[in-house]
């Protein structure tokens, strides 16, 4: 729900991590590729339904590891008459 802080709710491993809300989720930010954690979300977390968490629950989470790839952001380019034309590339190695 808008205006909780969930962080109260939230116990990490590490204090870089932080949780955000996106949509209908809970998103936890700050974690590399093939990084594993333990989190626990604390009693009295609540849901959308307007109940509580009744007792710390512990998950461990895994992030895998993206896949090799290059590739352009968009599909629709003009690149400019100038000898200092570029192109964005993104990848993930």
């Amino acid at each position: 729900a808008a205006g909780v802080d969930y962080t109260s709710y939230m116990q990490f491993p590490s204090a870089s991590l932080a949780v955000e809300v996106e949509n209908d989720r809970l998103c936890i930010s700050g974690l590399s590729n093939g990084e594993r954690a333990k989190f626990t979300f604390r009693q009295g977390l609540p849901a959308a339904s307007g109940e509580t968490l009744a007792k710390d629950v512990e998950i461990t989470g895994y992030v895998r590891d993206r896949t090799p790839s290059v590739s352009f952001p968009s599909r629709a380019y003009v690149l400019p008459k100038t000898t200092n034309a570029a192109l964005p590339i993104e990848s993930v190695n």
